[in-house]
């Protein structure tokens, strides 16, 4: 018999936690040279200023795999974990700056001194918020205030429930939204919760906000919040454009405002420290703080990007409001989870958890792909539901007519097969080649800003934007084309991608195939490019057949996107990894 939800819960966020010891652990055990290698430390800095907020810290070179919130020491690199307790803020390329902030949580240290020149160094430190959302996953299952909230999670909840109509599908039509998001308003307007899945490129953020936007002009308070800042900024700064009266409060440290008008967001620097203004309002918190706010009461809360919040983080957020509404793809990226887990609730999200429960309302129209580029995820993801708005259906990469067949702007979407034998996580011809079709492309004359390149491991990507750094020497490091993982482009879309997947090896990539071959990297990796799309792939790699369902039903259709896709050789072709 399976143990309870809520111990089934807790059990996962204590393996989370162990893992996570343990891997910072084999981490800070390597060389500093082993770990800036692995990404996981910054060399050379010296600080340029310091203040109330952090410092601020000169940065010749800077390729770690830190994200915005991420909690790190600053010291000498040496005795790692006595340096000072610091939140990454940001890396700036174009001044060579990376910004940090006093963690106001961490147990107080005496804090560095600027102006000494003194080589620092930045090292990955843990940041336990298991406490905090074990208490929330008690709060909810325990407290008879959260009744409605237990209700909701444990699939009991009445989808009729009366509740007051805040809008309805005249204001949608005022807002310009097409079909199948009017439909989605009206339901989260109108119904206690509502469930939307927003496919790559479906307007949910404009969804969100215009949601948003009924309720606080109803006079109610809204909480907007998901996994990271990034998001929960994004809805922030769509609801700030769209309704420019509303009451907007952003919780979190001063430097986690990326994009964000700060004139017309107000900080609060902690959950804690937020006072009910007794009007409407916007207040946008990440999950991991959600639980400082235990206690309060929304009218709404709206989880947006709910696919990659883990349903113990979700405890946090379902007792804070009355109704609520999740918008996000349980077909895009999943939860991060970093520890081995055979409770299948650590890799369910809470989106994918109300879908099956209660199911959702499909956004069927992208605003970003074209038709051709459309067709594979919308057959092998999406039931063939997902189609192409007219605006965006025929639209085609302008180039140079004289570059490769590879970048012509027809066929859309192209197979370039490599045929190097051998590799594992970087493959040398395949990064000259992507690079030399972005090089090529920059040439034809598509701007740099509209090319990503998205390669699944660090060393590959590393070589290749090494590669165009030297072949683009007019280009300031921001300027390139942006070299990155699936994950970090979540959420972006450019007009031409160059997918490479750099392995050659289907005996080594086994070994990692619950990440290699997962469908819904694949989903997200297919879905960045609006005119053009080139896959580089080795057909060696379709004779990996995974153990793990999840990692076969990826490696089908890796094998289906093969036959799928018109294939162009490369004019030259190496034999070498």
């Amino acid at each position: 018999m399976k143990a309870p939800l809520p111990e089934r819960l807790i059990a996962i966020l204590a393996r989370e936690r162990r893992a996570g010891a343990m891997q910072l652990r084999d981490v800070h055990a390597l060389t500093l040279e082993e770990r800036v290698e692995a990404g996981e430390a910054v060399k050379d800095l010296t600080i340029v200023s310091s203040g109330k907020d952090g410092y601020t810290l000169a940065c010749p070179e800077f390729v770690a795999r830190f994200r915005a919130g991420d909690t790190l020491y600053l010291g000498n690199g040496a005795a790692i974990d006595a340096g000072a307790s610091v939140v990454f803020r940001e890396y700036d390329p174009l001044r060579g700056l990376v910004l940090v902030d006093h963690d106001r949580f961490a147990a107080s240290r005496a804090l560095l001194q600027g102006g000494s020149g003194e080589r620092l160094v930045l090292d990955r430190r843990d940041a336990d918020f298991a406490d905090r959302t074990i208490q929330a996953v008690r709060a909810l299952f325990q407290s008879p205030t959260y009744v409605d909230a237990r209700e909701l999670l444990l699939g009991r909840a009445s989808r009729t429930a009366s509740v007051e109509c805040v809008a309805g599908d005249d204001r949608a039509r005022r807002q310009g939204l097409d079909p199948t998001q009017t439909e989605a308003f009206v339901a989260a307007c109108s119904r206690p919760f509502a469930f939307v899945q927003g496919p790559p490129g479906a307007g949910k953020t404009r969804l969100a906000a215009a949601i948003i936007g009924a309720f606080v002009a109803a006079g109610r308070r809204v909480l907007v919040t998901a996994f990271t800042h990034r998001a929960v900024n994004n809805v922030l700064d769509a609801v700030a454009r769209t309704d420019p009266a509303a009451t907007i409060v952003k919780i979190g440290a001063d430097r986690q405002f990326e994009g964000l008008d700060r004139t017309r967001v107000q900080p609060v620097p902690s959950a804690r420290a937020w006072r009910d203004p007794g009007g409407p309002c916007v207040v946008g918190v990440t999950t991991h703080a959600a639980p400082g706010l235990l206690g309060q009461q929304f009218d709404l809360a709206l989880v947006d990007e709910a696919g990659q919040v883990s349903l113990a983080h979700a405890c946090a957020v379902l007792p804070l409001a009355k109704r609520l509404v999740c918008v996000g793809d349980h077909l895009q990226l999943p939860p991060l989870v970093i520890a081995e887990h055979r409770d299948p609730l650590a890799r369910r999200s809470l989106f994918q958890h109300m879908h099956e429960l209660y199911g959702s309302f499909l956004l069927s129209s992208t605003y970003r792909m074209n038709a051709e580029l459309c067709e594979f995820p919308s057959r092998a993801f999406y039931e063939g539901r997902l189609v192409a708005a007219a605006a965006n259906a025929g639209q085609r990469l302008r180039i140079d007519a004289a570059v490769s067949p590879i970048l012509a702007p027809d066929p859309p979407a192209v197979i370039v097969p490599q045929h190097h034998r051998g590799a594992r996580v970087m493959s040398n011809s395949e990064a000259r080649l992507a690079a030399d079709l972005v090089v090529e492309a920059v040439r034809g004359g598509v701007m740099p800003a509209e090319i990503a390149v998205i390669a699944p491991h660090r060393a590959h990507g590393n070589r290749i934007r090494a590669l165009l750094r030297r072949a683009l020497p007019d280009l300031r490091a921001e300027q390139l084309p942006v070299v990155d993982t699936v994950e970090r482009l979540q959420g972006g879309e450019r007009d031409l991608i160059v997918l490479s997947f750099a392995a050659s090896d289907p005996h080594a990539v086994l070994g990692e195939a619950q990440f290699f071959f997962s469908p819904n990297r694949l989903n997200v990796s297919l879905t960045r490019a609006r005119k053009k799309l080139i896959v580089l792939l080795s057909e060696r790699l379709l004779d990996a057949y995974p153990d793990d369902p999840e990692a076969l039903r990826g490696s089908d259709l890796l094998r289906r996107l093969w036959s799928a896709l018109p294939k162009i050789e490369a004019p030259a072709t190496a034999t070498g990894a």
